[in-house]
């Protein structure tokens, strides 16, 4: 009787060496995942725009007038950034010459990848023998986001504020972080504030690119802030389930011969639970057509449950596997899913 019951426990393997595994590879994981929460993963494209150089200048046929612009941004009536959706309202200003533009033409700007919902009358007011005009608005804004890093992303958000019925050799828009700003308190939920910059410029629209003539001019700020993901909902929202699955998954090979039924069981409801899992991961993922984090972890949790199963089919229909293979499956999977998961959260 004690020899059959010795028998059997060398035939499984123990939950020690399971629960020291996962110890090991929790440790390593939730080292990765602070590392890539600590750092800064900002993976946006900045718009083109020209920079005014002593080069540009002598192409434009000498120095334009400056109209100095700046941007304030009062709040977000939506700021969505997983459905790439902002709705804001703020003033956007300019002090100028009235003798070099007039304030008619100086109010019909743009915002690129936006739609000015509300552009109130002007706010005019004379300072050192310059007009500042103060326009009050409301837009909504669609931003070129990156989500590569999802649920790990950090964002830049551009504001390319445009004016398309002026040339840049005549009038240039010229800004500075010091004519933007954002109000102290503005709410952001789940996303901290870390940065802003300006880049003043002039944007082209290339009408034909075998005739350089009927390339448009235009002249071009681009806004920007940045911003760090607040909080680890999202991560851990994805991370934890697949790896409460994967996990449980790997335990079916401590059942013992007798139990093969109840392993493949087990090991084919893990695979239901991560495919079933993926429609919760879509909700909360943004909609890209190119491959994210998520979608990285979701495959690589998946395909261990798979070979899992596949072994337990192997034991338990064509060859019996022996203990020292199982607990080599076993360490492998850890080993695969530890540095993935140091190259996605730290390396990528």
């Amino acid at each position: 009787m004690t020899d059959n019951v010795e028998d059997k426990l060398i035939k499984v393997i123990s939950p020690i060496f399971q629960i020291t595994a996962i110890c090991i590879s929790v440790a390593c994981i939730t080292f990765a995942l602070f590392k890539g929460l600590s750092a800064l993963h900002i993976h946006e494209k900045s718009p083109q725009i020209e920079i005014v150089t002593p080069k540009t200048v002598k192409e434009l046929g000498g120095f334009p007038n400056e109209v100095t612009t700046g941007l304030y941004i009062h709040e977000f009536q939506k700021f969505d950034i997983v459905n790439n959706d902002f709705l804001f309202s703020g003033i956007v200003w300019f002090l100028f010459n009235p003798g070099i533009i007039s304030l008619e033409t100086l109010k019909k700007f743009e915002f690129d990848r936006g739609t000015i919902i509300e552009r109130s009358e002007p706010n005019v007011t004379v300072l050192d023998k310059k007009l500042l005009a103060r326009f009050p608005i409301r837009a909504h804004v669609a931003a070129n986001l990156d989500y590569r890093y999802f649920p790990l992303d950090d964002h830049r958000i551009y504001f390319v504020l445009t004016h398309p019925l002026v040339s840049p050799e005549n009038i240039l828009l010229a800004s500075s972080n010091q004519e933007f700003s954002v109000k102290p308190d503005v709410r952001t939920t789940g996303w901290q504030k870390i940065d802003i910059t300006v880049i003043s410029g002039y944007g082209e629209s290339t009408l034909d690119i075998h005739d350089e003539r009927k390339t448009l001019q235009y002249p071009s700020i681009v806004f920007s802030i940045d911003y760090a993901r607040h909080g680890t909902r999202y991560v851990i929202s994805i991370l934890l389930p697949l790896l409460l699955i994967f996990y449980l998954t790997l335990f079916t090979f401590s059942f013992g011969d007798t139990s093969s039924r109840t392993s493949i069981s087990l090991s084919t409801g893990s695979i239901t639970a991560i495919l079933a899992y993926r429609f919760v991961i879509e909700n909360l993922s943004p909609n890209t057509g190119y491959f994210m984090l998520s979608d990285y972890l979701f495959f690589l949790f998946l395909g261990g449950s798979f070979l899992v199963f596949f072994t337990n089919i192997i034991d338990a229909f064509a060859i019996n596997i022996p203990i020292v293979y199982k607990k080599f499956i076993i360490i492998l999977l850890h080993t695969i899913v530890i540095t993935t998961s140091i190259y996605l959260f730290i390396f990528w």
